[in-house]
């Protein structure tokens, strides 16, 4: 498994592409395209991921459909309002906690609060967590659909992880990639987390 790192538009969007012997992840692809193309093959499987559905993290979407026949997209049904154009046919990860890429399995956890049907995605121990996380701060919950109470349940989940998951934001705001027990000690909203009180002074 190879993780390559693409940092795509105007607002330090994070777009992965994940490698393996027959097939593709493709995490929240928007404003790449062109890029994206360079690394991929059509006569792969390809999954694409959206975390959520904000049109910075899936306008390339009905492109790579277009471009690739083997394109299959996941997305939370609840997010679908949330997606700036018609997109008519994806697998409902509501629905499902896995999905089976080769030997692979990749966790869909359920993390709302940024919006009503934000996901991270695990694959081993990389966590890829769209706008839920950053590397020292968490996504806004003053949008359509967003949800404070949730967004810090949804933030515990990550808490309790393995301390040493590695966690791929969905935009370089302040770093690329950061180490779950070195989040804890320099994201505020990570360890404020405990005391609920302090948490929502921080974040409302």
């Amino acid at each position: 498994m190879k993780i390559l790192t693409l940092e795509v538009g105007k607002m330090q969007n994070l777009t992965y592409i994940i490698s393996f012997n027959n097939s593709y992840i493709i995490i929240d692809p928007s404003f790449g395209y062109d890029t994206i193309k360079r690394y991929i093959s059509c006569d792969k499987e390809i999954f694409v991921l959206i975390t959520h559905g904000h049109y910075d993290h899936v306008m390339d979407c009905n492109k790579l459909v277009d471009y690739c026949s083997s394109v299959k997209i996941y997305l939370h049904s609840a997010d679908k309002f949330l997606v700036p154009f018609n997109l008519t046919e994806f697998v409902d990860v509501s629905k499902i906690n896995n999905i089976d890429v080769e030997d692979e399995k990749i966790e869909v956890i359920k993390t709302p609060g940024h919006s009503p049907g934000s996901v991270c995605y695990k694959i081993s121990n990389h966590l890829f967590t769209g706008d839920t996380l950053f590397f020292d701060c968490c996504g806004r919950v003053d949008l359509p659909g967003s949800d404070p109470k949730q967004l810090r349940e949804s933030l515990l989940k990550i808490y309790n992880l393995d301390d040493e998951t590695i966690i791929h934001p969905g935009h370089d705001y302040g770093g690329k990639e950061i180490i779950l027990k070195e989040a804890k000690k320099i994201n505020p909203f990570l360890y404020s987390l405990p005391d609920a009180k302090l948490f929502f002074s921080m974040i409302l």
